[in-house]
């Protein structure tokens, strides 16, 4: 790997320090039978890098391949649709420039896989299990300038967009299917994973060979070569031709264990890349953390840092799954965006209608990917097997109707992700029965008579539109008095980093980073 070139005796010693405290606290590298995990998980392919243990694990039940980091999920993308599904989902032609063409290379698994042998490589479309990725399109969505050239058309949007850290790819997939004639640039430090990404997600190995309809690189891959971002950035090496600047940077660079790199979440850096993107260009970072919880800090650190760089307007739009509520306690993603322009409802008004109009995935259908799945429960609720498919077909017919119906009439405003439990004995006895009989090496499914069995069903196009609606819908709450946003940046971090709802925010310099790594 190239060494990069200006880096200061500081910035070394927090690579450093990051490189021994992420190991030191490491999670075991990837597990595949396991409790609370789909059954028939497989590893595609394993790498290791100096950086992490990096695996592609597939799971067809569960309807997903994911890049691990050890056994944390760095990104996930649904099997199904597959690339190759989507040519006939939208026969007007709305999906031609994702469209797999017919000498596609879709390479077999590759020697060491645990994925059978003879059975056609997984070959994802761009539908995401990550719902934090979704959120991606709001910043290009709050653009006006970038909407007025495009007539509000978003497939119109000749945006720039650089992504720092590149994980598996599905966030650069979303902003592919929404926005056909967006330039995105991509730089990651590690030239594994660009390669674990590259060789066995096809769909973006094709995209970095594609131009948009004025010649600019639909995915550039900084030429393959790893390189850290903030060289990247200080020294223009991602910059489009003729110099043109970025229209929204996105932060989403996490090690393992969802830890940030200390010295992207700086004052410095955020000034960096302040002066590589347009006047009225987003950042937007995902941050895990919560306002008064776990990792408070770190949300109320990288507020403050962005704010101190002088993108003095800065929202939060804490992602929400479904129907359940917003506690400020709780640690999640935080989609974070920051501009010198203003992003508040009250001050973006026609940013924030295309936001709550905006519906993901459009093109595809509802209730047709959906995953069907069962566990075993203590009497606490704690999952005590691992997850099981729930087959269709005659033999276990009653099981399947009896499972079904403990969420047909669940009231809930969650329709994409519905479940049960039930103690009753003969649907318990035939759940393990099934179980054991497809899946004989199935983890806990040898419990004690007296277990749950909890039933699920996860609607993946609808997932994705939940995700979105009830995050938008929560970040723009209002508090009283004042009838001000409670997830405003000012109002979470003050005006100076005291007086906001987050305690104690620090502000992370290049002369004193800080990032979760300390804050675990």
């Amino acid at each position: 790997m190239k060494k990069p070139d200006g880096i200061d005796g500081l910035l070394l010693l927090s690579l450093l320090l990051a490189a021994v405290f992420g190991f030191s606290f490491a999670s075991d590298p990837y597990q595949l039978a396991t409790i609370g995990k789909p059954v028939d998980q497989e590893a595609l392919i394993h790498r290791d890098s100096q950086y992490s243990h990096i695996t592609w694990v597939i799971s067809e039940s569960s309807n997903y391949a994911e890049l691990r980091f050890y056994d944390k999920v760095e990104g996930g993308v649904c099997l199904y649709p597959t690339w190759a599904d989507m040519q006939g989902l939208a026969p007007g032609g709305e999906l031609d420039h994702i469209a797999m063409p017919a000498n596609a290379n879709i390479a077999g698994a590759p020697a060491g896989s645990t994925w059978p042998a003879g059975k056609a490589k997984p070959n994802p479309g761009t539908l995401t299990k990550s719902a934090y990725v979704n959120m991606f399109s709001a910043g290009l969505l709050l653009n006006d300038r970038l909407m007025a050239e495009a007539n509000g058309d978003p497939r119109q949007a000749k945006a720039n967009i650089l992504v720092v850290g590149l994980g598996s790819g599905v966030g650069i997939s979303v902003l592919a299917h929404h926005f056909p004639e967006a330039s995105i640039a991509v730089v990651d430090i590690d030239q594994v994973v660009i390669e674990m990404v590259l060789n066995h997600y096809p769909f973006i190995a094709w995209l970095s060979q594609q131009t948009t309809s004025d010649g600019r690189p639909r995915l550039k891959m900084g030429d393959a070569e790893a390189i850290d971002a903030r060289q990247y950035i200080r020294h223009g090496y991602l910059r489009n031709d003729n110099d043109r600047k970025y229209d929204m940077v996105i932060v989403d660079a996490f090690t393992d264990g969802s830890t940030i790199p200390p010295h992207l979440m700086t004052k410095e850096f955020f000034e960096e890349i302040r002066a590589c993107m347009y006047e009225d260009g987003i950042v937007l970072s995902n941050v895990i953390g919560s306002y008064t919880g776990p990792k408070y800090k770190v949300v109320g650190g990288s507020l403050l840092a962005q704010r101190e760089a002088g993108l003095n307007h800065t929202y939060n739009l804490p992602l929400m799954h479904g129907a359940i509520e917003f506690n400020p306690k709780t640690s999640r993603n935080n989609i974070i965006i920051a501009s010198t322009q203003a992003l508040d409802p009250q001050g973006n008004r026609a940013g924030w209608e295309r936001l709550r109009n905006w519906i993901p995935y459009p093109e595809l259908p509802t209730r047709r990917y959906v995953s069907r799945e069962i566990a075993l429960l203590d009497d606490r609720g704690k999952f005590i097997s691992a997850m099981a498919p729930l087959p269709d077909g005659d033999d276990y017919a009653s099981l399947r109707s009896g499972l079904r119906r403990l969420i047909r009439d669940q009231i809930t405003s969650n329709k994409a992700n519905r479940w049960g439990t039930t103690e009753t004995p003969e649907l318990v006895k035939s759940a393990k029965e099934m179980v054991l009989t497809y899946y004989p090496q199935a983890p806990g499914w040898k419990a004690p008579a007296n277990s749950l069995v909890y039933y699920q069903e996860t609607d993946w196009v609808m997932q994705a539109r939940e995700n979105w609606s009830t995050t938008i819908r929560e970040a723009v709450r209002t508090e009283m008095p004042g009838r001000r946003q409670i997830h405003d940046g000012e109002l979470l971090v003050g005006s100076d980093g005291t007086g906001g709802i987050i305690p104690d925010v620090p502000l992370f310099t290049d002369n004193r980073p800080n990032a979760d790594l300390f804050n675990r």
